[in-house]
């Protein structure tokens, strides 16, 4: 079911539209095959609405799919669950006593945190060390989701990595999820049979070209689903206002009026 609504994202090392981007499935498939002195935490941030929590859903599935590649167990933790002080036994409250069985098993662990940022009651956790995760077979890694902001001031190489001595404390690295392209937003409108809008793709493409500052808006997944919403009301909104130019507000009023 997800993966009927889901367009391979891309991402970047650094938050800025000029860094050269890459699949992120490539990057995450290169972060699992590294050495484990090299690289055990992948922080993966990107903005609200950018589709992290189906890509963490996605990531769990796909490393059960390969697990004869990856050879790895995927483990899905949501952060939401938790608050500051839950966070730091997540795992054991995770597993249970599946953690000992896990442990005896040998395989790697490649744990999936889904928003940080989403703590209740926020705060900044130590999710490797206080998890202990370095108990866990050679090999185990983690994978972290975050808004970019949440993380603003804060030394989450500490936070969120393993303590190692120097000089081979680098083993954080993160990526930020680039927003779509074009040719993204179209991939996405593409399957409008499996969004039951009764809209057809030309349909949404000739509107976009006729509003570009609303295909200049639609950056996330999230931001997508709205505008499949309030495509009908947005339309007849165009149809009425030749001159209108849409808002991001625009769309959010549009949405509420189609549907609330």
């Amino acid at each position: 079911q997800l993966e009927s609504f889901y367009v391979p994202p891309d991402c970047q090392s650094r938050k800025d539209s000029a860094a050269a981007r890459q699949p992120l499935r490539e990057t995450v498939n290169a972060f699992l095959q590294a050495e484990q002195k090299r690289r055990r935490v992948l922080l993966l941030q990107g903005d609200a609405g950018m589709g992290k929590t189906t890509l963490s859903l996605l990531l769990t599935k796909w490393l059960w799919q390969a697990i004869a590649t990856h050879k790895a167990i995927p483990v899905h933790i949501e952060m939401r669950n938790y608050n500051a002080s839950s966070a730091e036994n997540c795992v054991a409250d995770a597993l249970g006593d599946k953690a000992v069985k896990l442990k005896e098993l040998g395989l790697p662990v490649v744990f999936i945190f889904d928003g940080y940022d989403e703590l209740a009651g926020g705060g900044y956790p130590r999710l490797w060390k206080a998890n202990k995760l370095g108990e866990f077979p050679a090999g185990s890694k983690a994978i972290i989701t975050c808004r970019p902001e949440y993380l603003a001031g804060q030394d989450y190489e500490t936070l969120l990595g393993p303590n190692v001595p120097e000089p081979t404390a680098s083993q954080l690295v993160e990526w930020f999820v680039s927003p779509f392209t074009p040719e993204q937003v179209c991939a996405y409108l593409k399957h409008p049979q499996e969004r039951d809008t009764g809209v057809t793709t030309e349909e949404y493409m000739a509107f976009l070209k006729a509003s570009p500052e609303v295909e200049d808006l639609l950056s996330t997944p999230f931001l997508l689903r709205i505008f499949v919403g309030a495509f009908h009301r947005l339309r007849s909104k165009r149809a009425a206002t030749i001159s209108i130019r849409f808002t991001r507000g625009d769309l959010y009023h549009a949405f509420m009026e189609e549907w609330f």
